[in-house]
């Protein structure tokens, strides 16, 4: 286990690296005037340090069929602070393009930052 010092120092150089912005959304429970599911997101966070870089190793790329077209889904790696929200299903928009989170990675008691794989929304 990290001694509390030391793990607060870590934190805080994790903080520095994280250079972008986003703001993060949960979707609402309710549903629409037709009584469907509502497709509606709130945002619980705005301005939120985070950085968002591609996925890499470890993650695949998936190819697959839209209209008998053949998309690959790019995956990127969102890191955010240690402390905040953030699950499935989540929305995070960063530089004014949308990603829905598809699921975290790495999460530990004492970690330093806070990660999920997401994609682009459609």
């Amino acid at each position: 286990m990290i001694r509390s010092g030391t793990l607060g120092m870590m934190r805080s150089l994790a903080l520095k690296l994280l250079t972008q912005t986003c703001s993060i959304a949960t979707k609402d429970a309710g549903t629409d005037v037709y009584g469907y599911p509502s497709q509606d997101f709130t945002v619980v966070a705005s301005d939120v340090r985070c950085r968002l870089l591609p996925a890499g190793q470890g993650t695949t790329n998936e190819a697959g069929q839209v209209s008998n077209r053949e998309t690959i889904t790019e995956e990127y790696r969102l890191i955010l602070p240690h402390d905040q929200a953030i699950g499935p299903d989540y929305r995070v928009t960063v530089d004014a393009v949308e990603y829905e989170v598809i699921r975290l990675l790495r999460f530990h008691t004492d970690a330093i930052t806070r990660e999920a794989l997401v994609v682009r929304s459609a």
